[in-house]
């Protein structure tokens, strides 16, 4: 099928044998809910499992040192995004495979899939943010070696990620409640 064609509707498995290029879309279509189904879920398990183990560690290693914080930091909100998206690939499976137009859980469904596009987008501003800052901080470790722990301590390193992450979220839930 050439780029400018459409996809076609969605098949059960014992319909005709499609021909020429509608062969493709149905593969593409399939090969979609197998992804979606089995690796995009196990992939949120694994970064789920990955993160805790991170979060076990760094905890362990204690808050005291600015990186076992940050990273700390990090790996709680890259779990979250693992949950949230695990649970958006669940919901859109149920959207699309199992709830039809006239169910009573489409409605409920369509939130917790909406809700968790939007848990997604504010814990990676928060990932970013962490990341930024220890960029940040490995930087005036080169720059400034002698200073830097008196500069970025691990107070200011947490109240720069606070800070911001709630400003830039704040902000973009105003943007996203303002368009609709």
């Amino acid at each position: 099928a050439s780029h400018n064609s459409t996809v076609t509707p969605t098949r059960s498995l014992d319909s005709e044998v499609p021909v020429d290029g509608e062969f493709s879309d149905l593969t593409i279509e399939y090969a979609s809910i197998v992804l979606k189904m089995y690796v995009n879920v196990g992939l949120g398990l694994g970064g789920i499992v990955a993160n805790l183990i991170n979060c076990v560690i760094f905890y362990t290693m204690g808050l005291s040192d600015g990186v076992s914080q940050n990273f700390l930091i990090l790996s709680v909100s890259d779990g979250v995004v693992a949950a949230a998206y695990m649970v958006n690939f669940i919901s859109y499976i149920l959207l699309h495979s199992v709830f039809t137009a006239d169910s009573a859980n489409l409605e409920t469904l369509l939130k917790v899939f909406n809700w968790s596009m939007g848990l997604i987008y504010l814990c990676q501003t928060i990932s970013y943010i962490t990341t930024t800052v220890i960029a940040i901080v490995r930087c005036c470790c080169v720059t400034m070696p002698l200073r830097v722990k008196r500069v970025w301590t691990v107070r200011r390193q947490l109240v720069t990620i606070v800070v911001s992450s709630l400003c830039v979220n704040l902000v973009n839930v105003v943007c996203l409640s303002l368009m609709g």
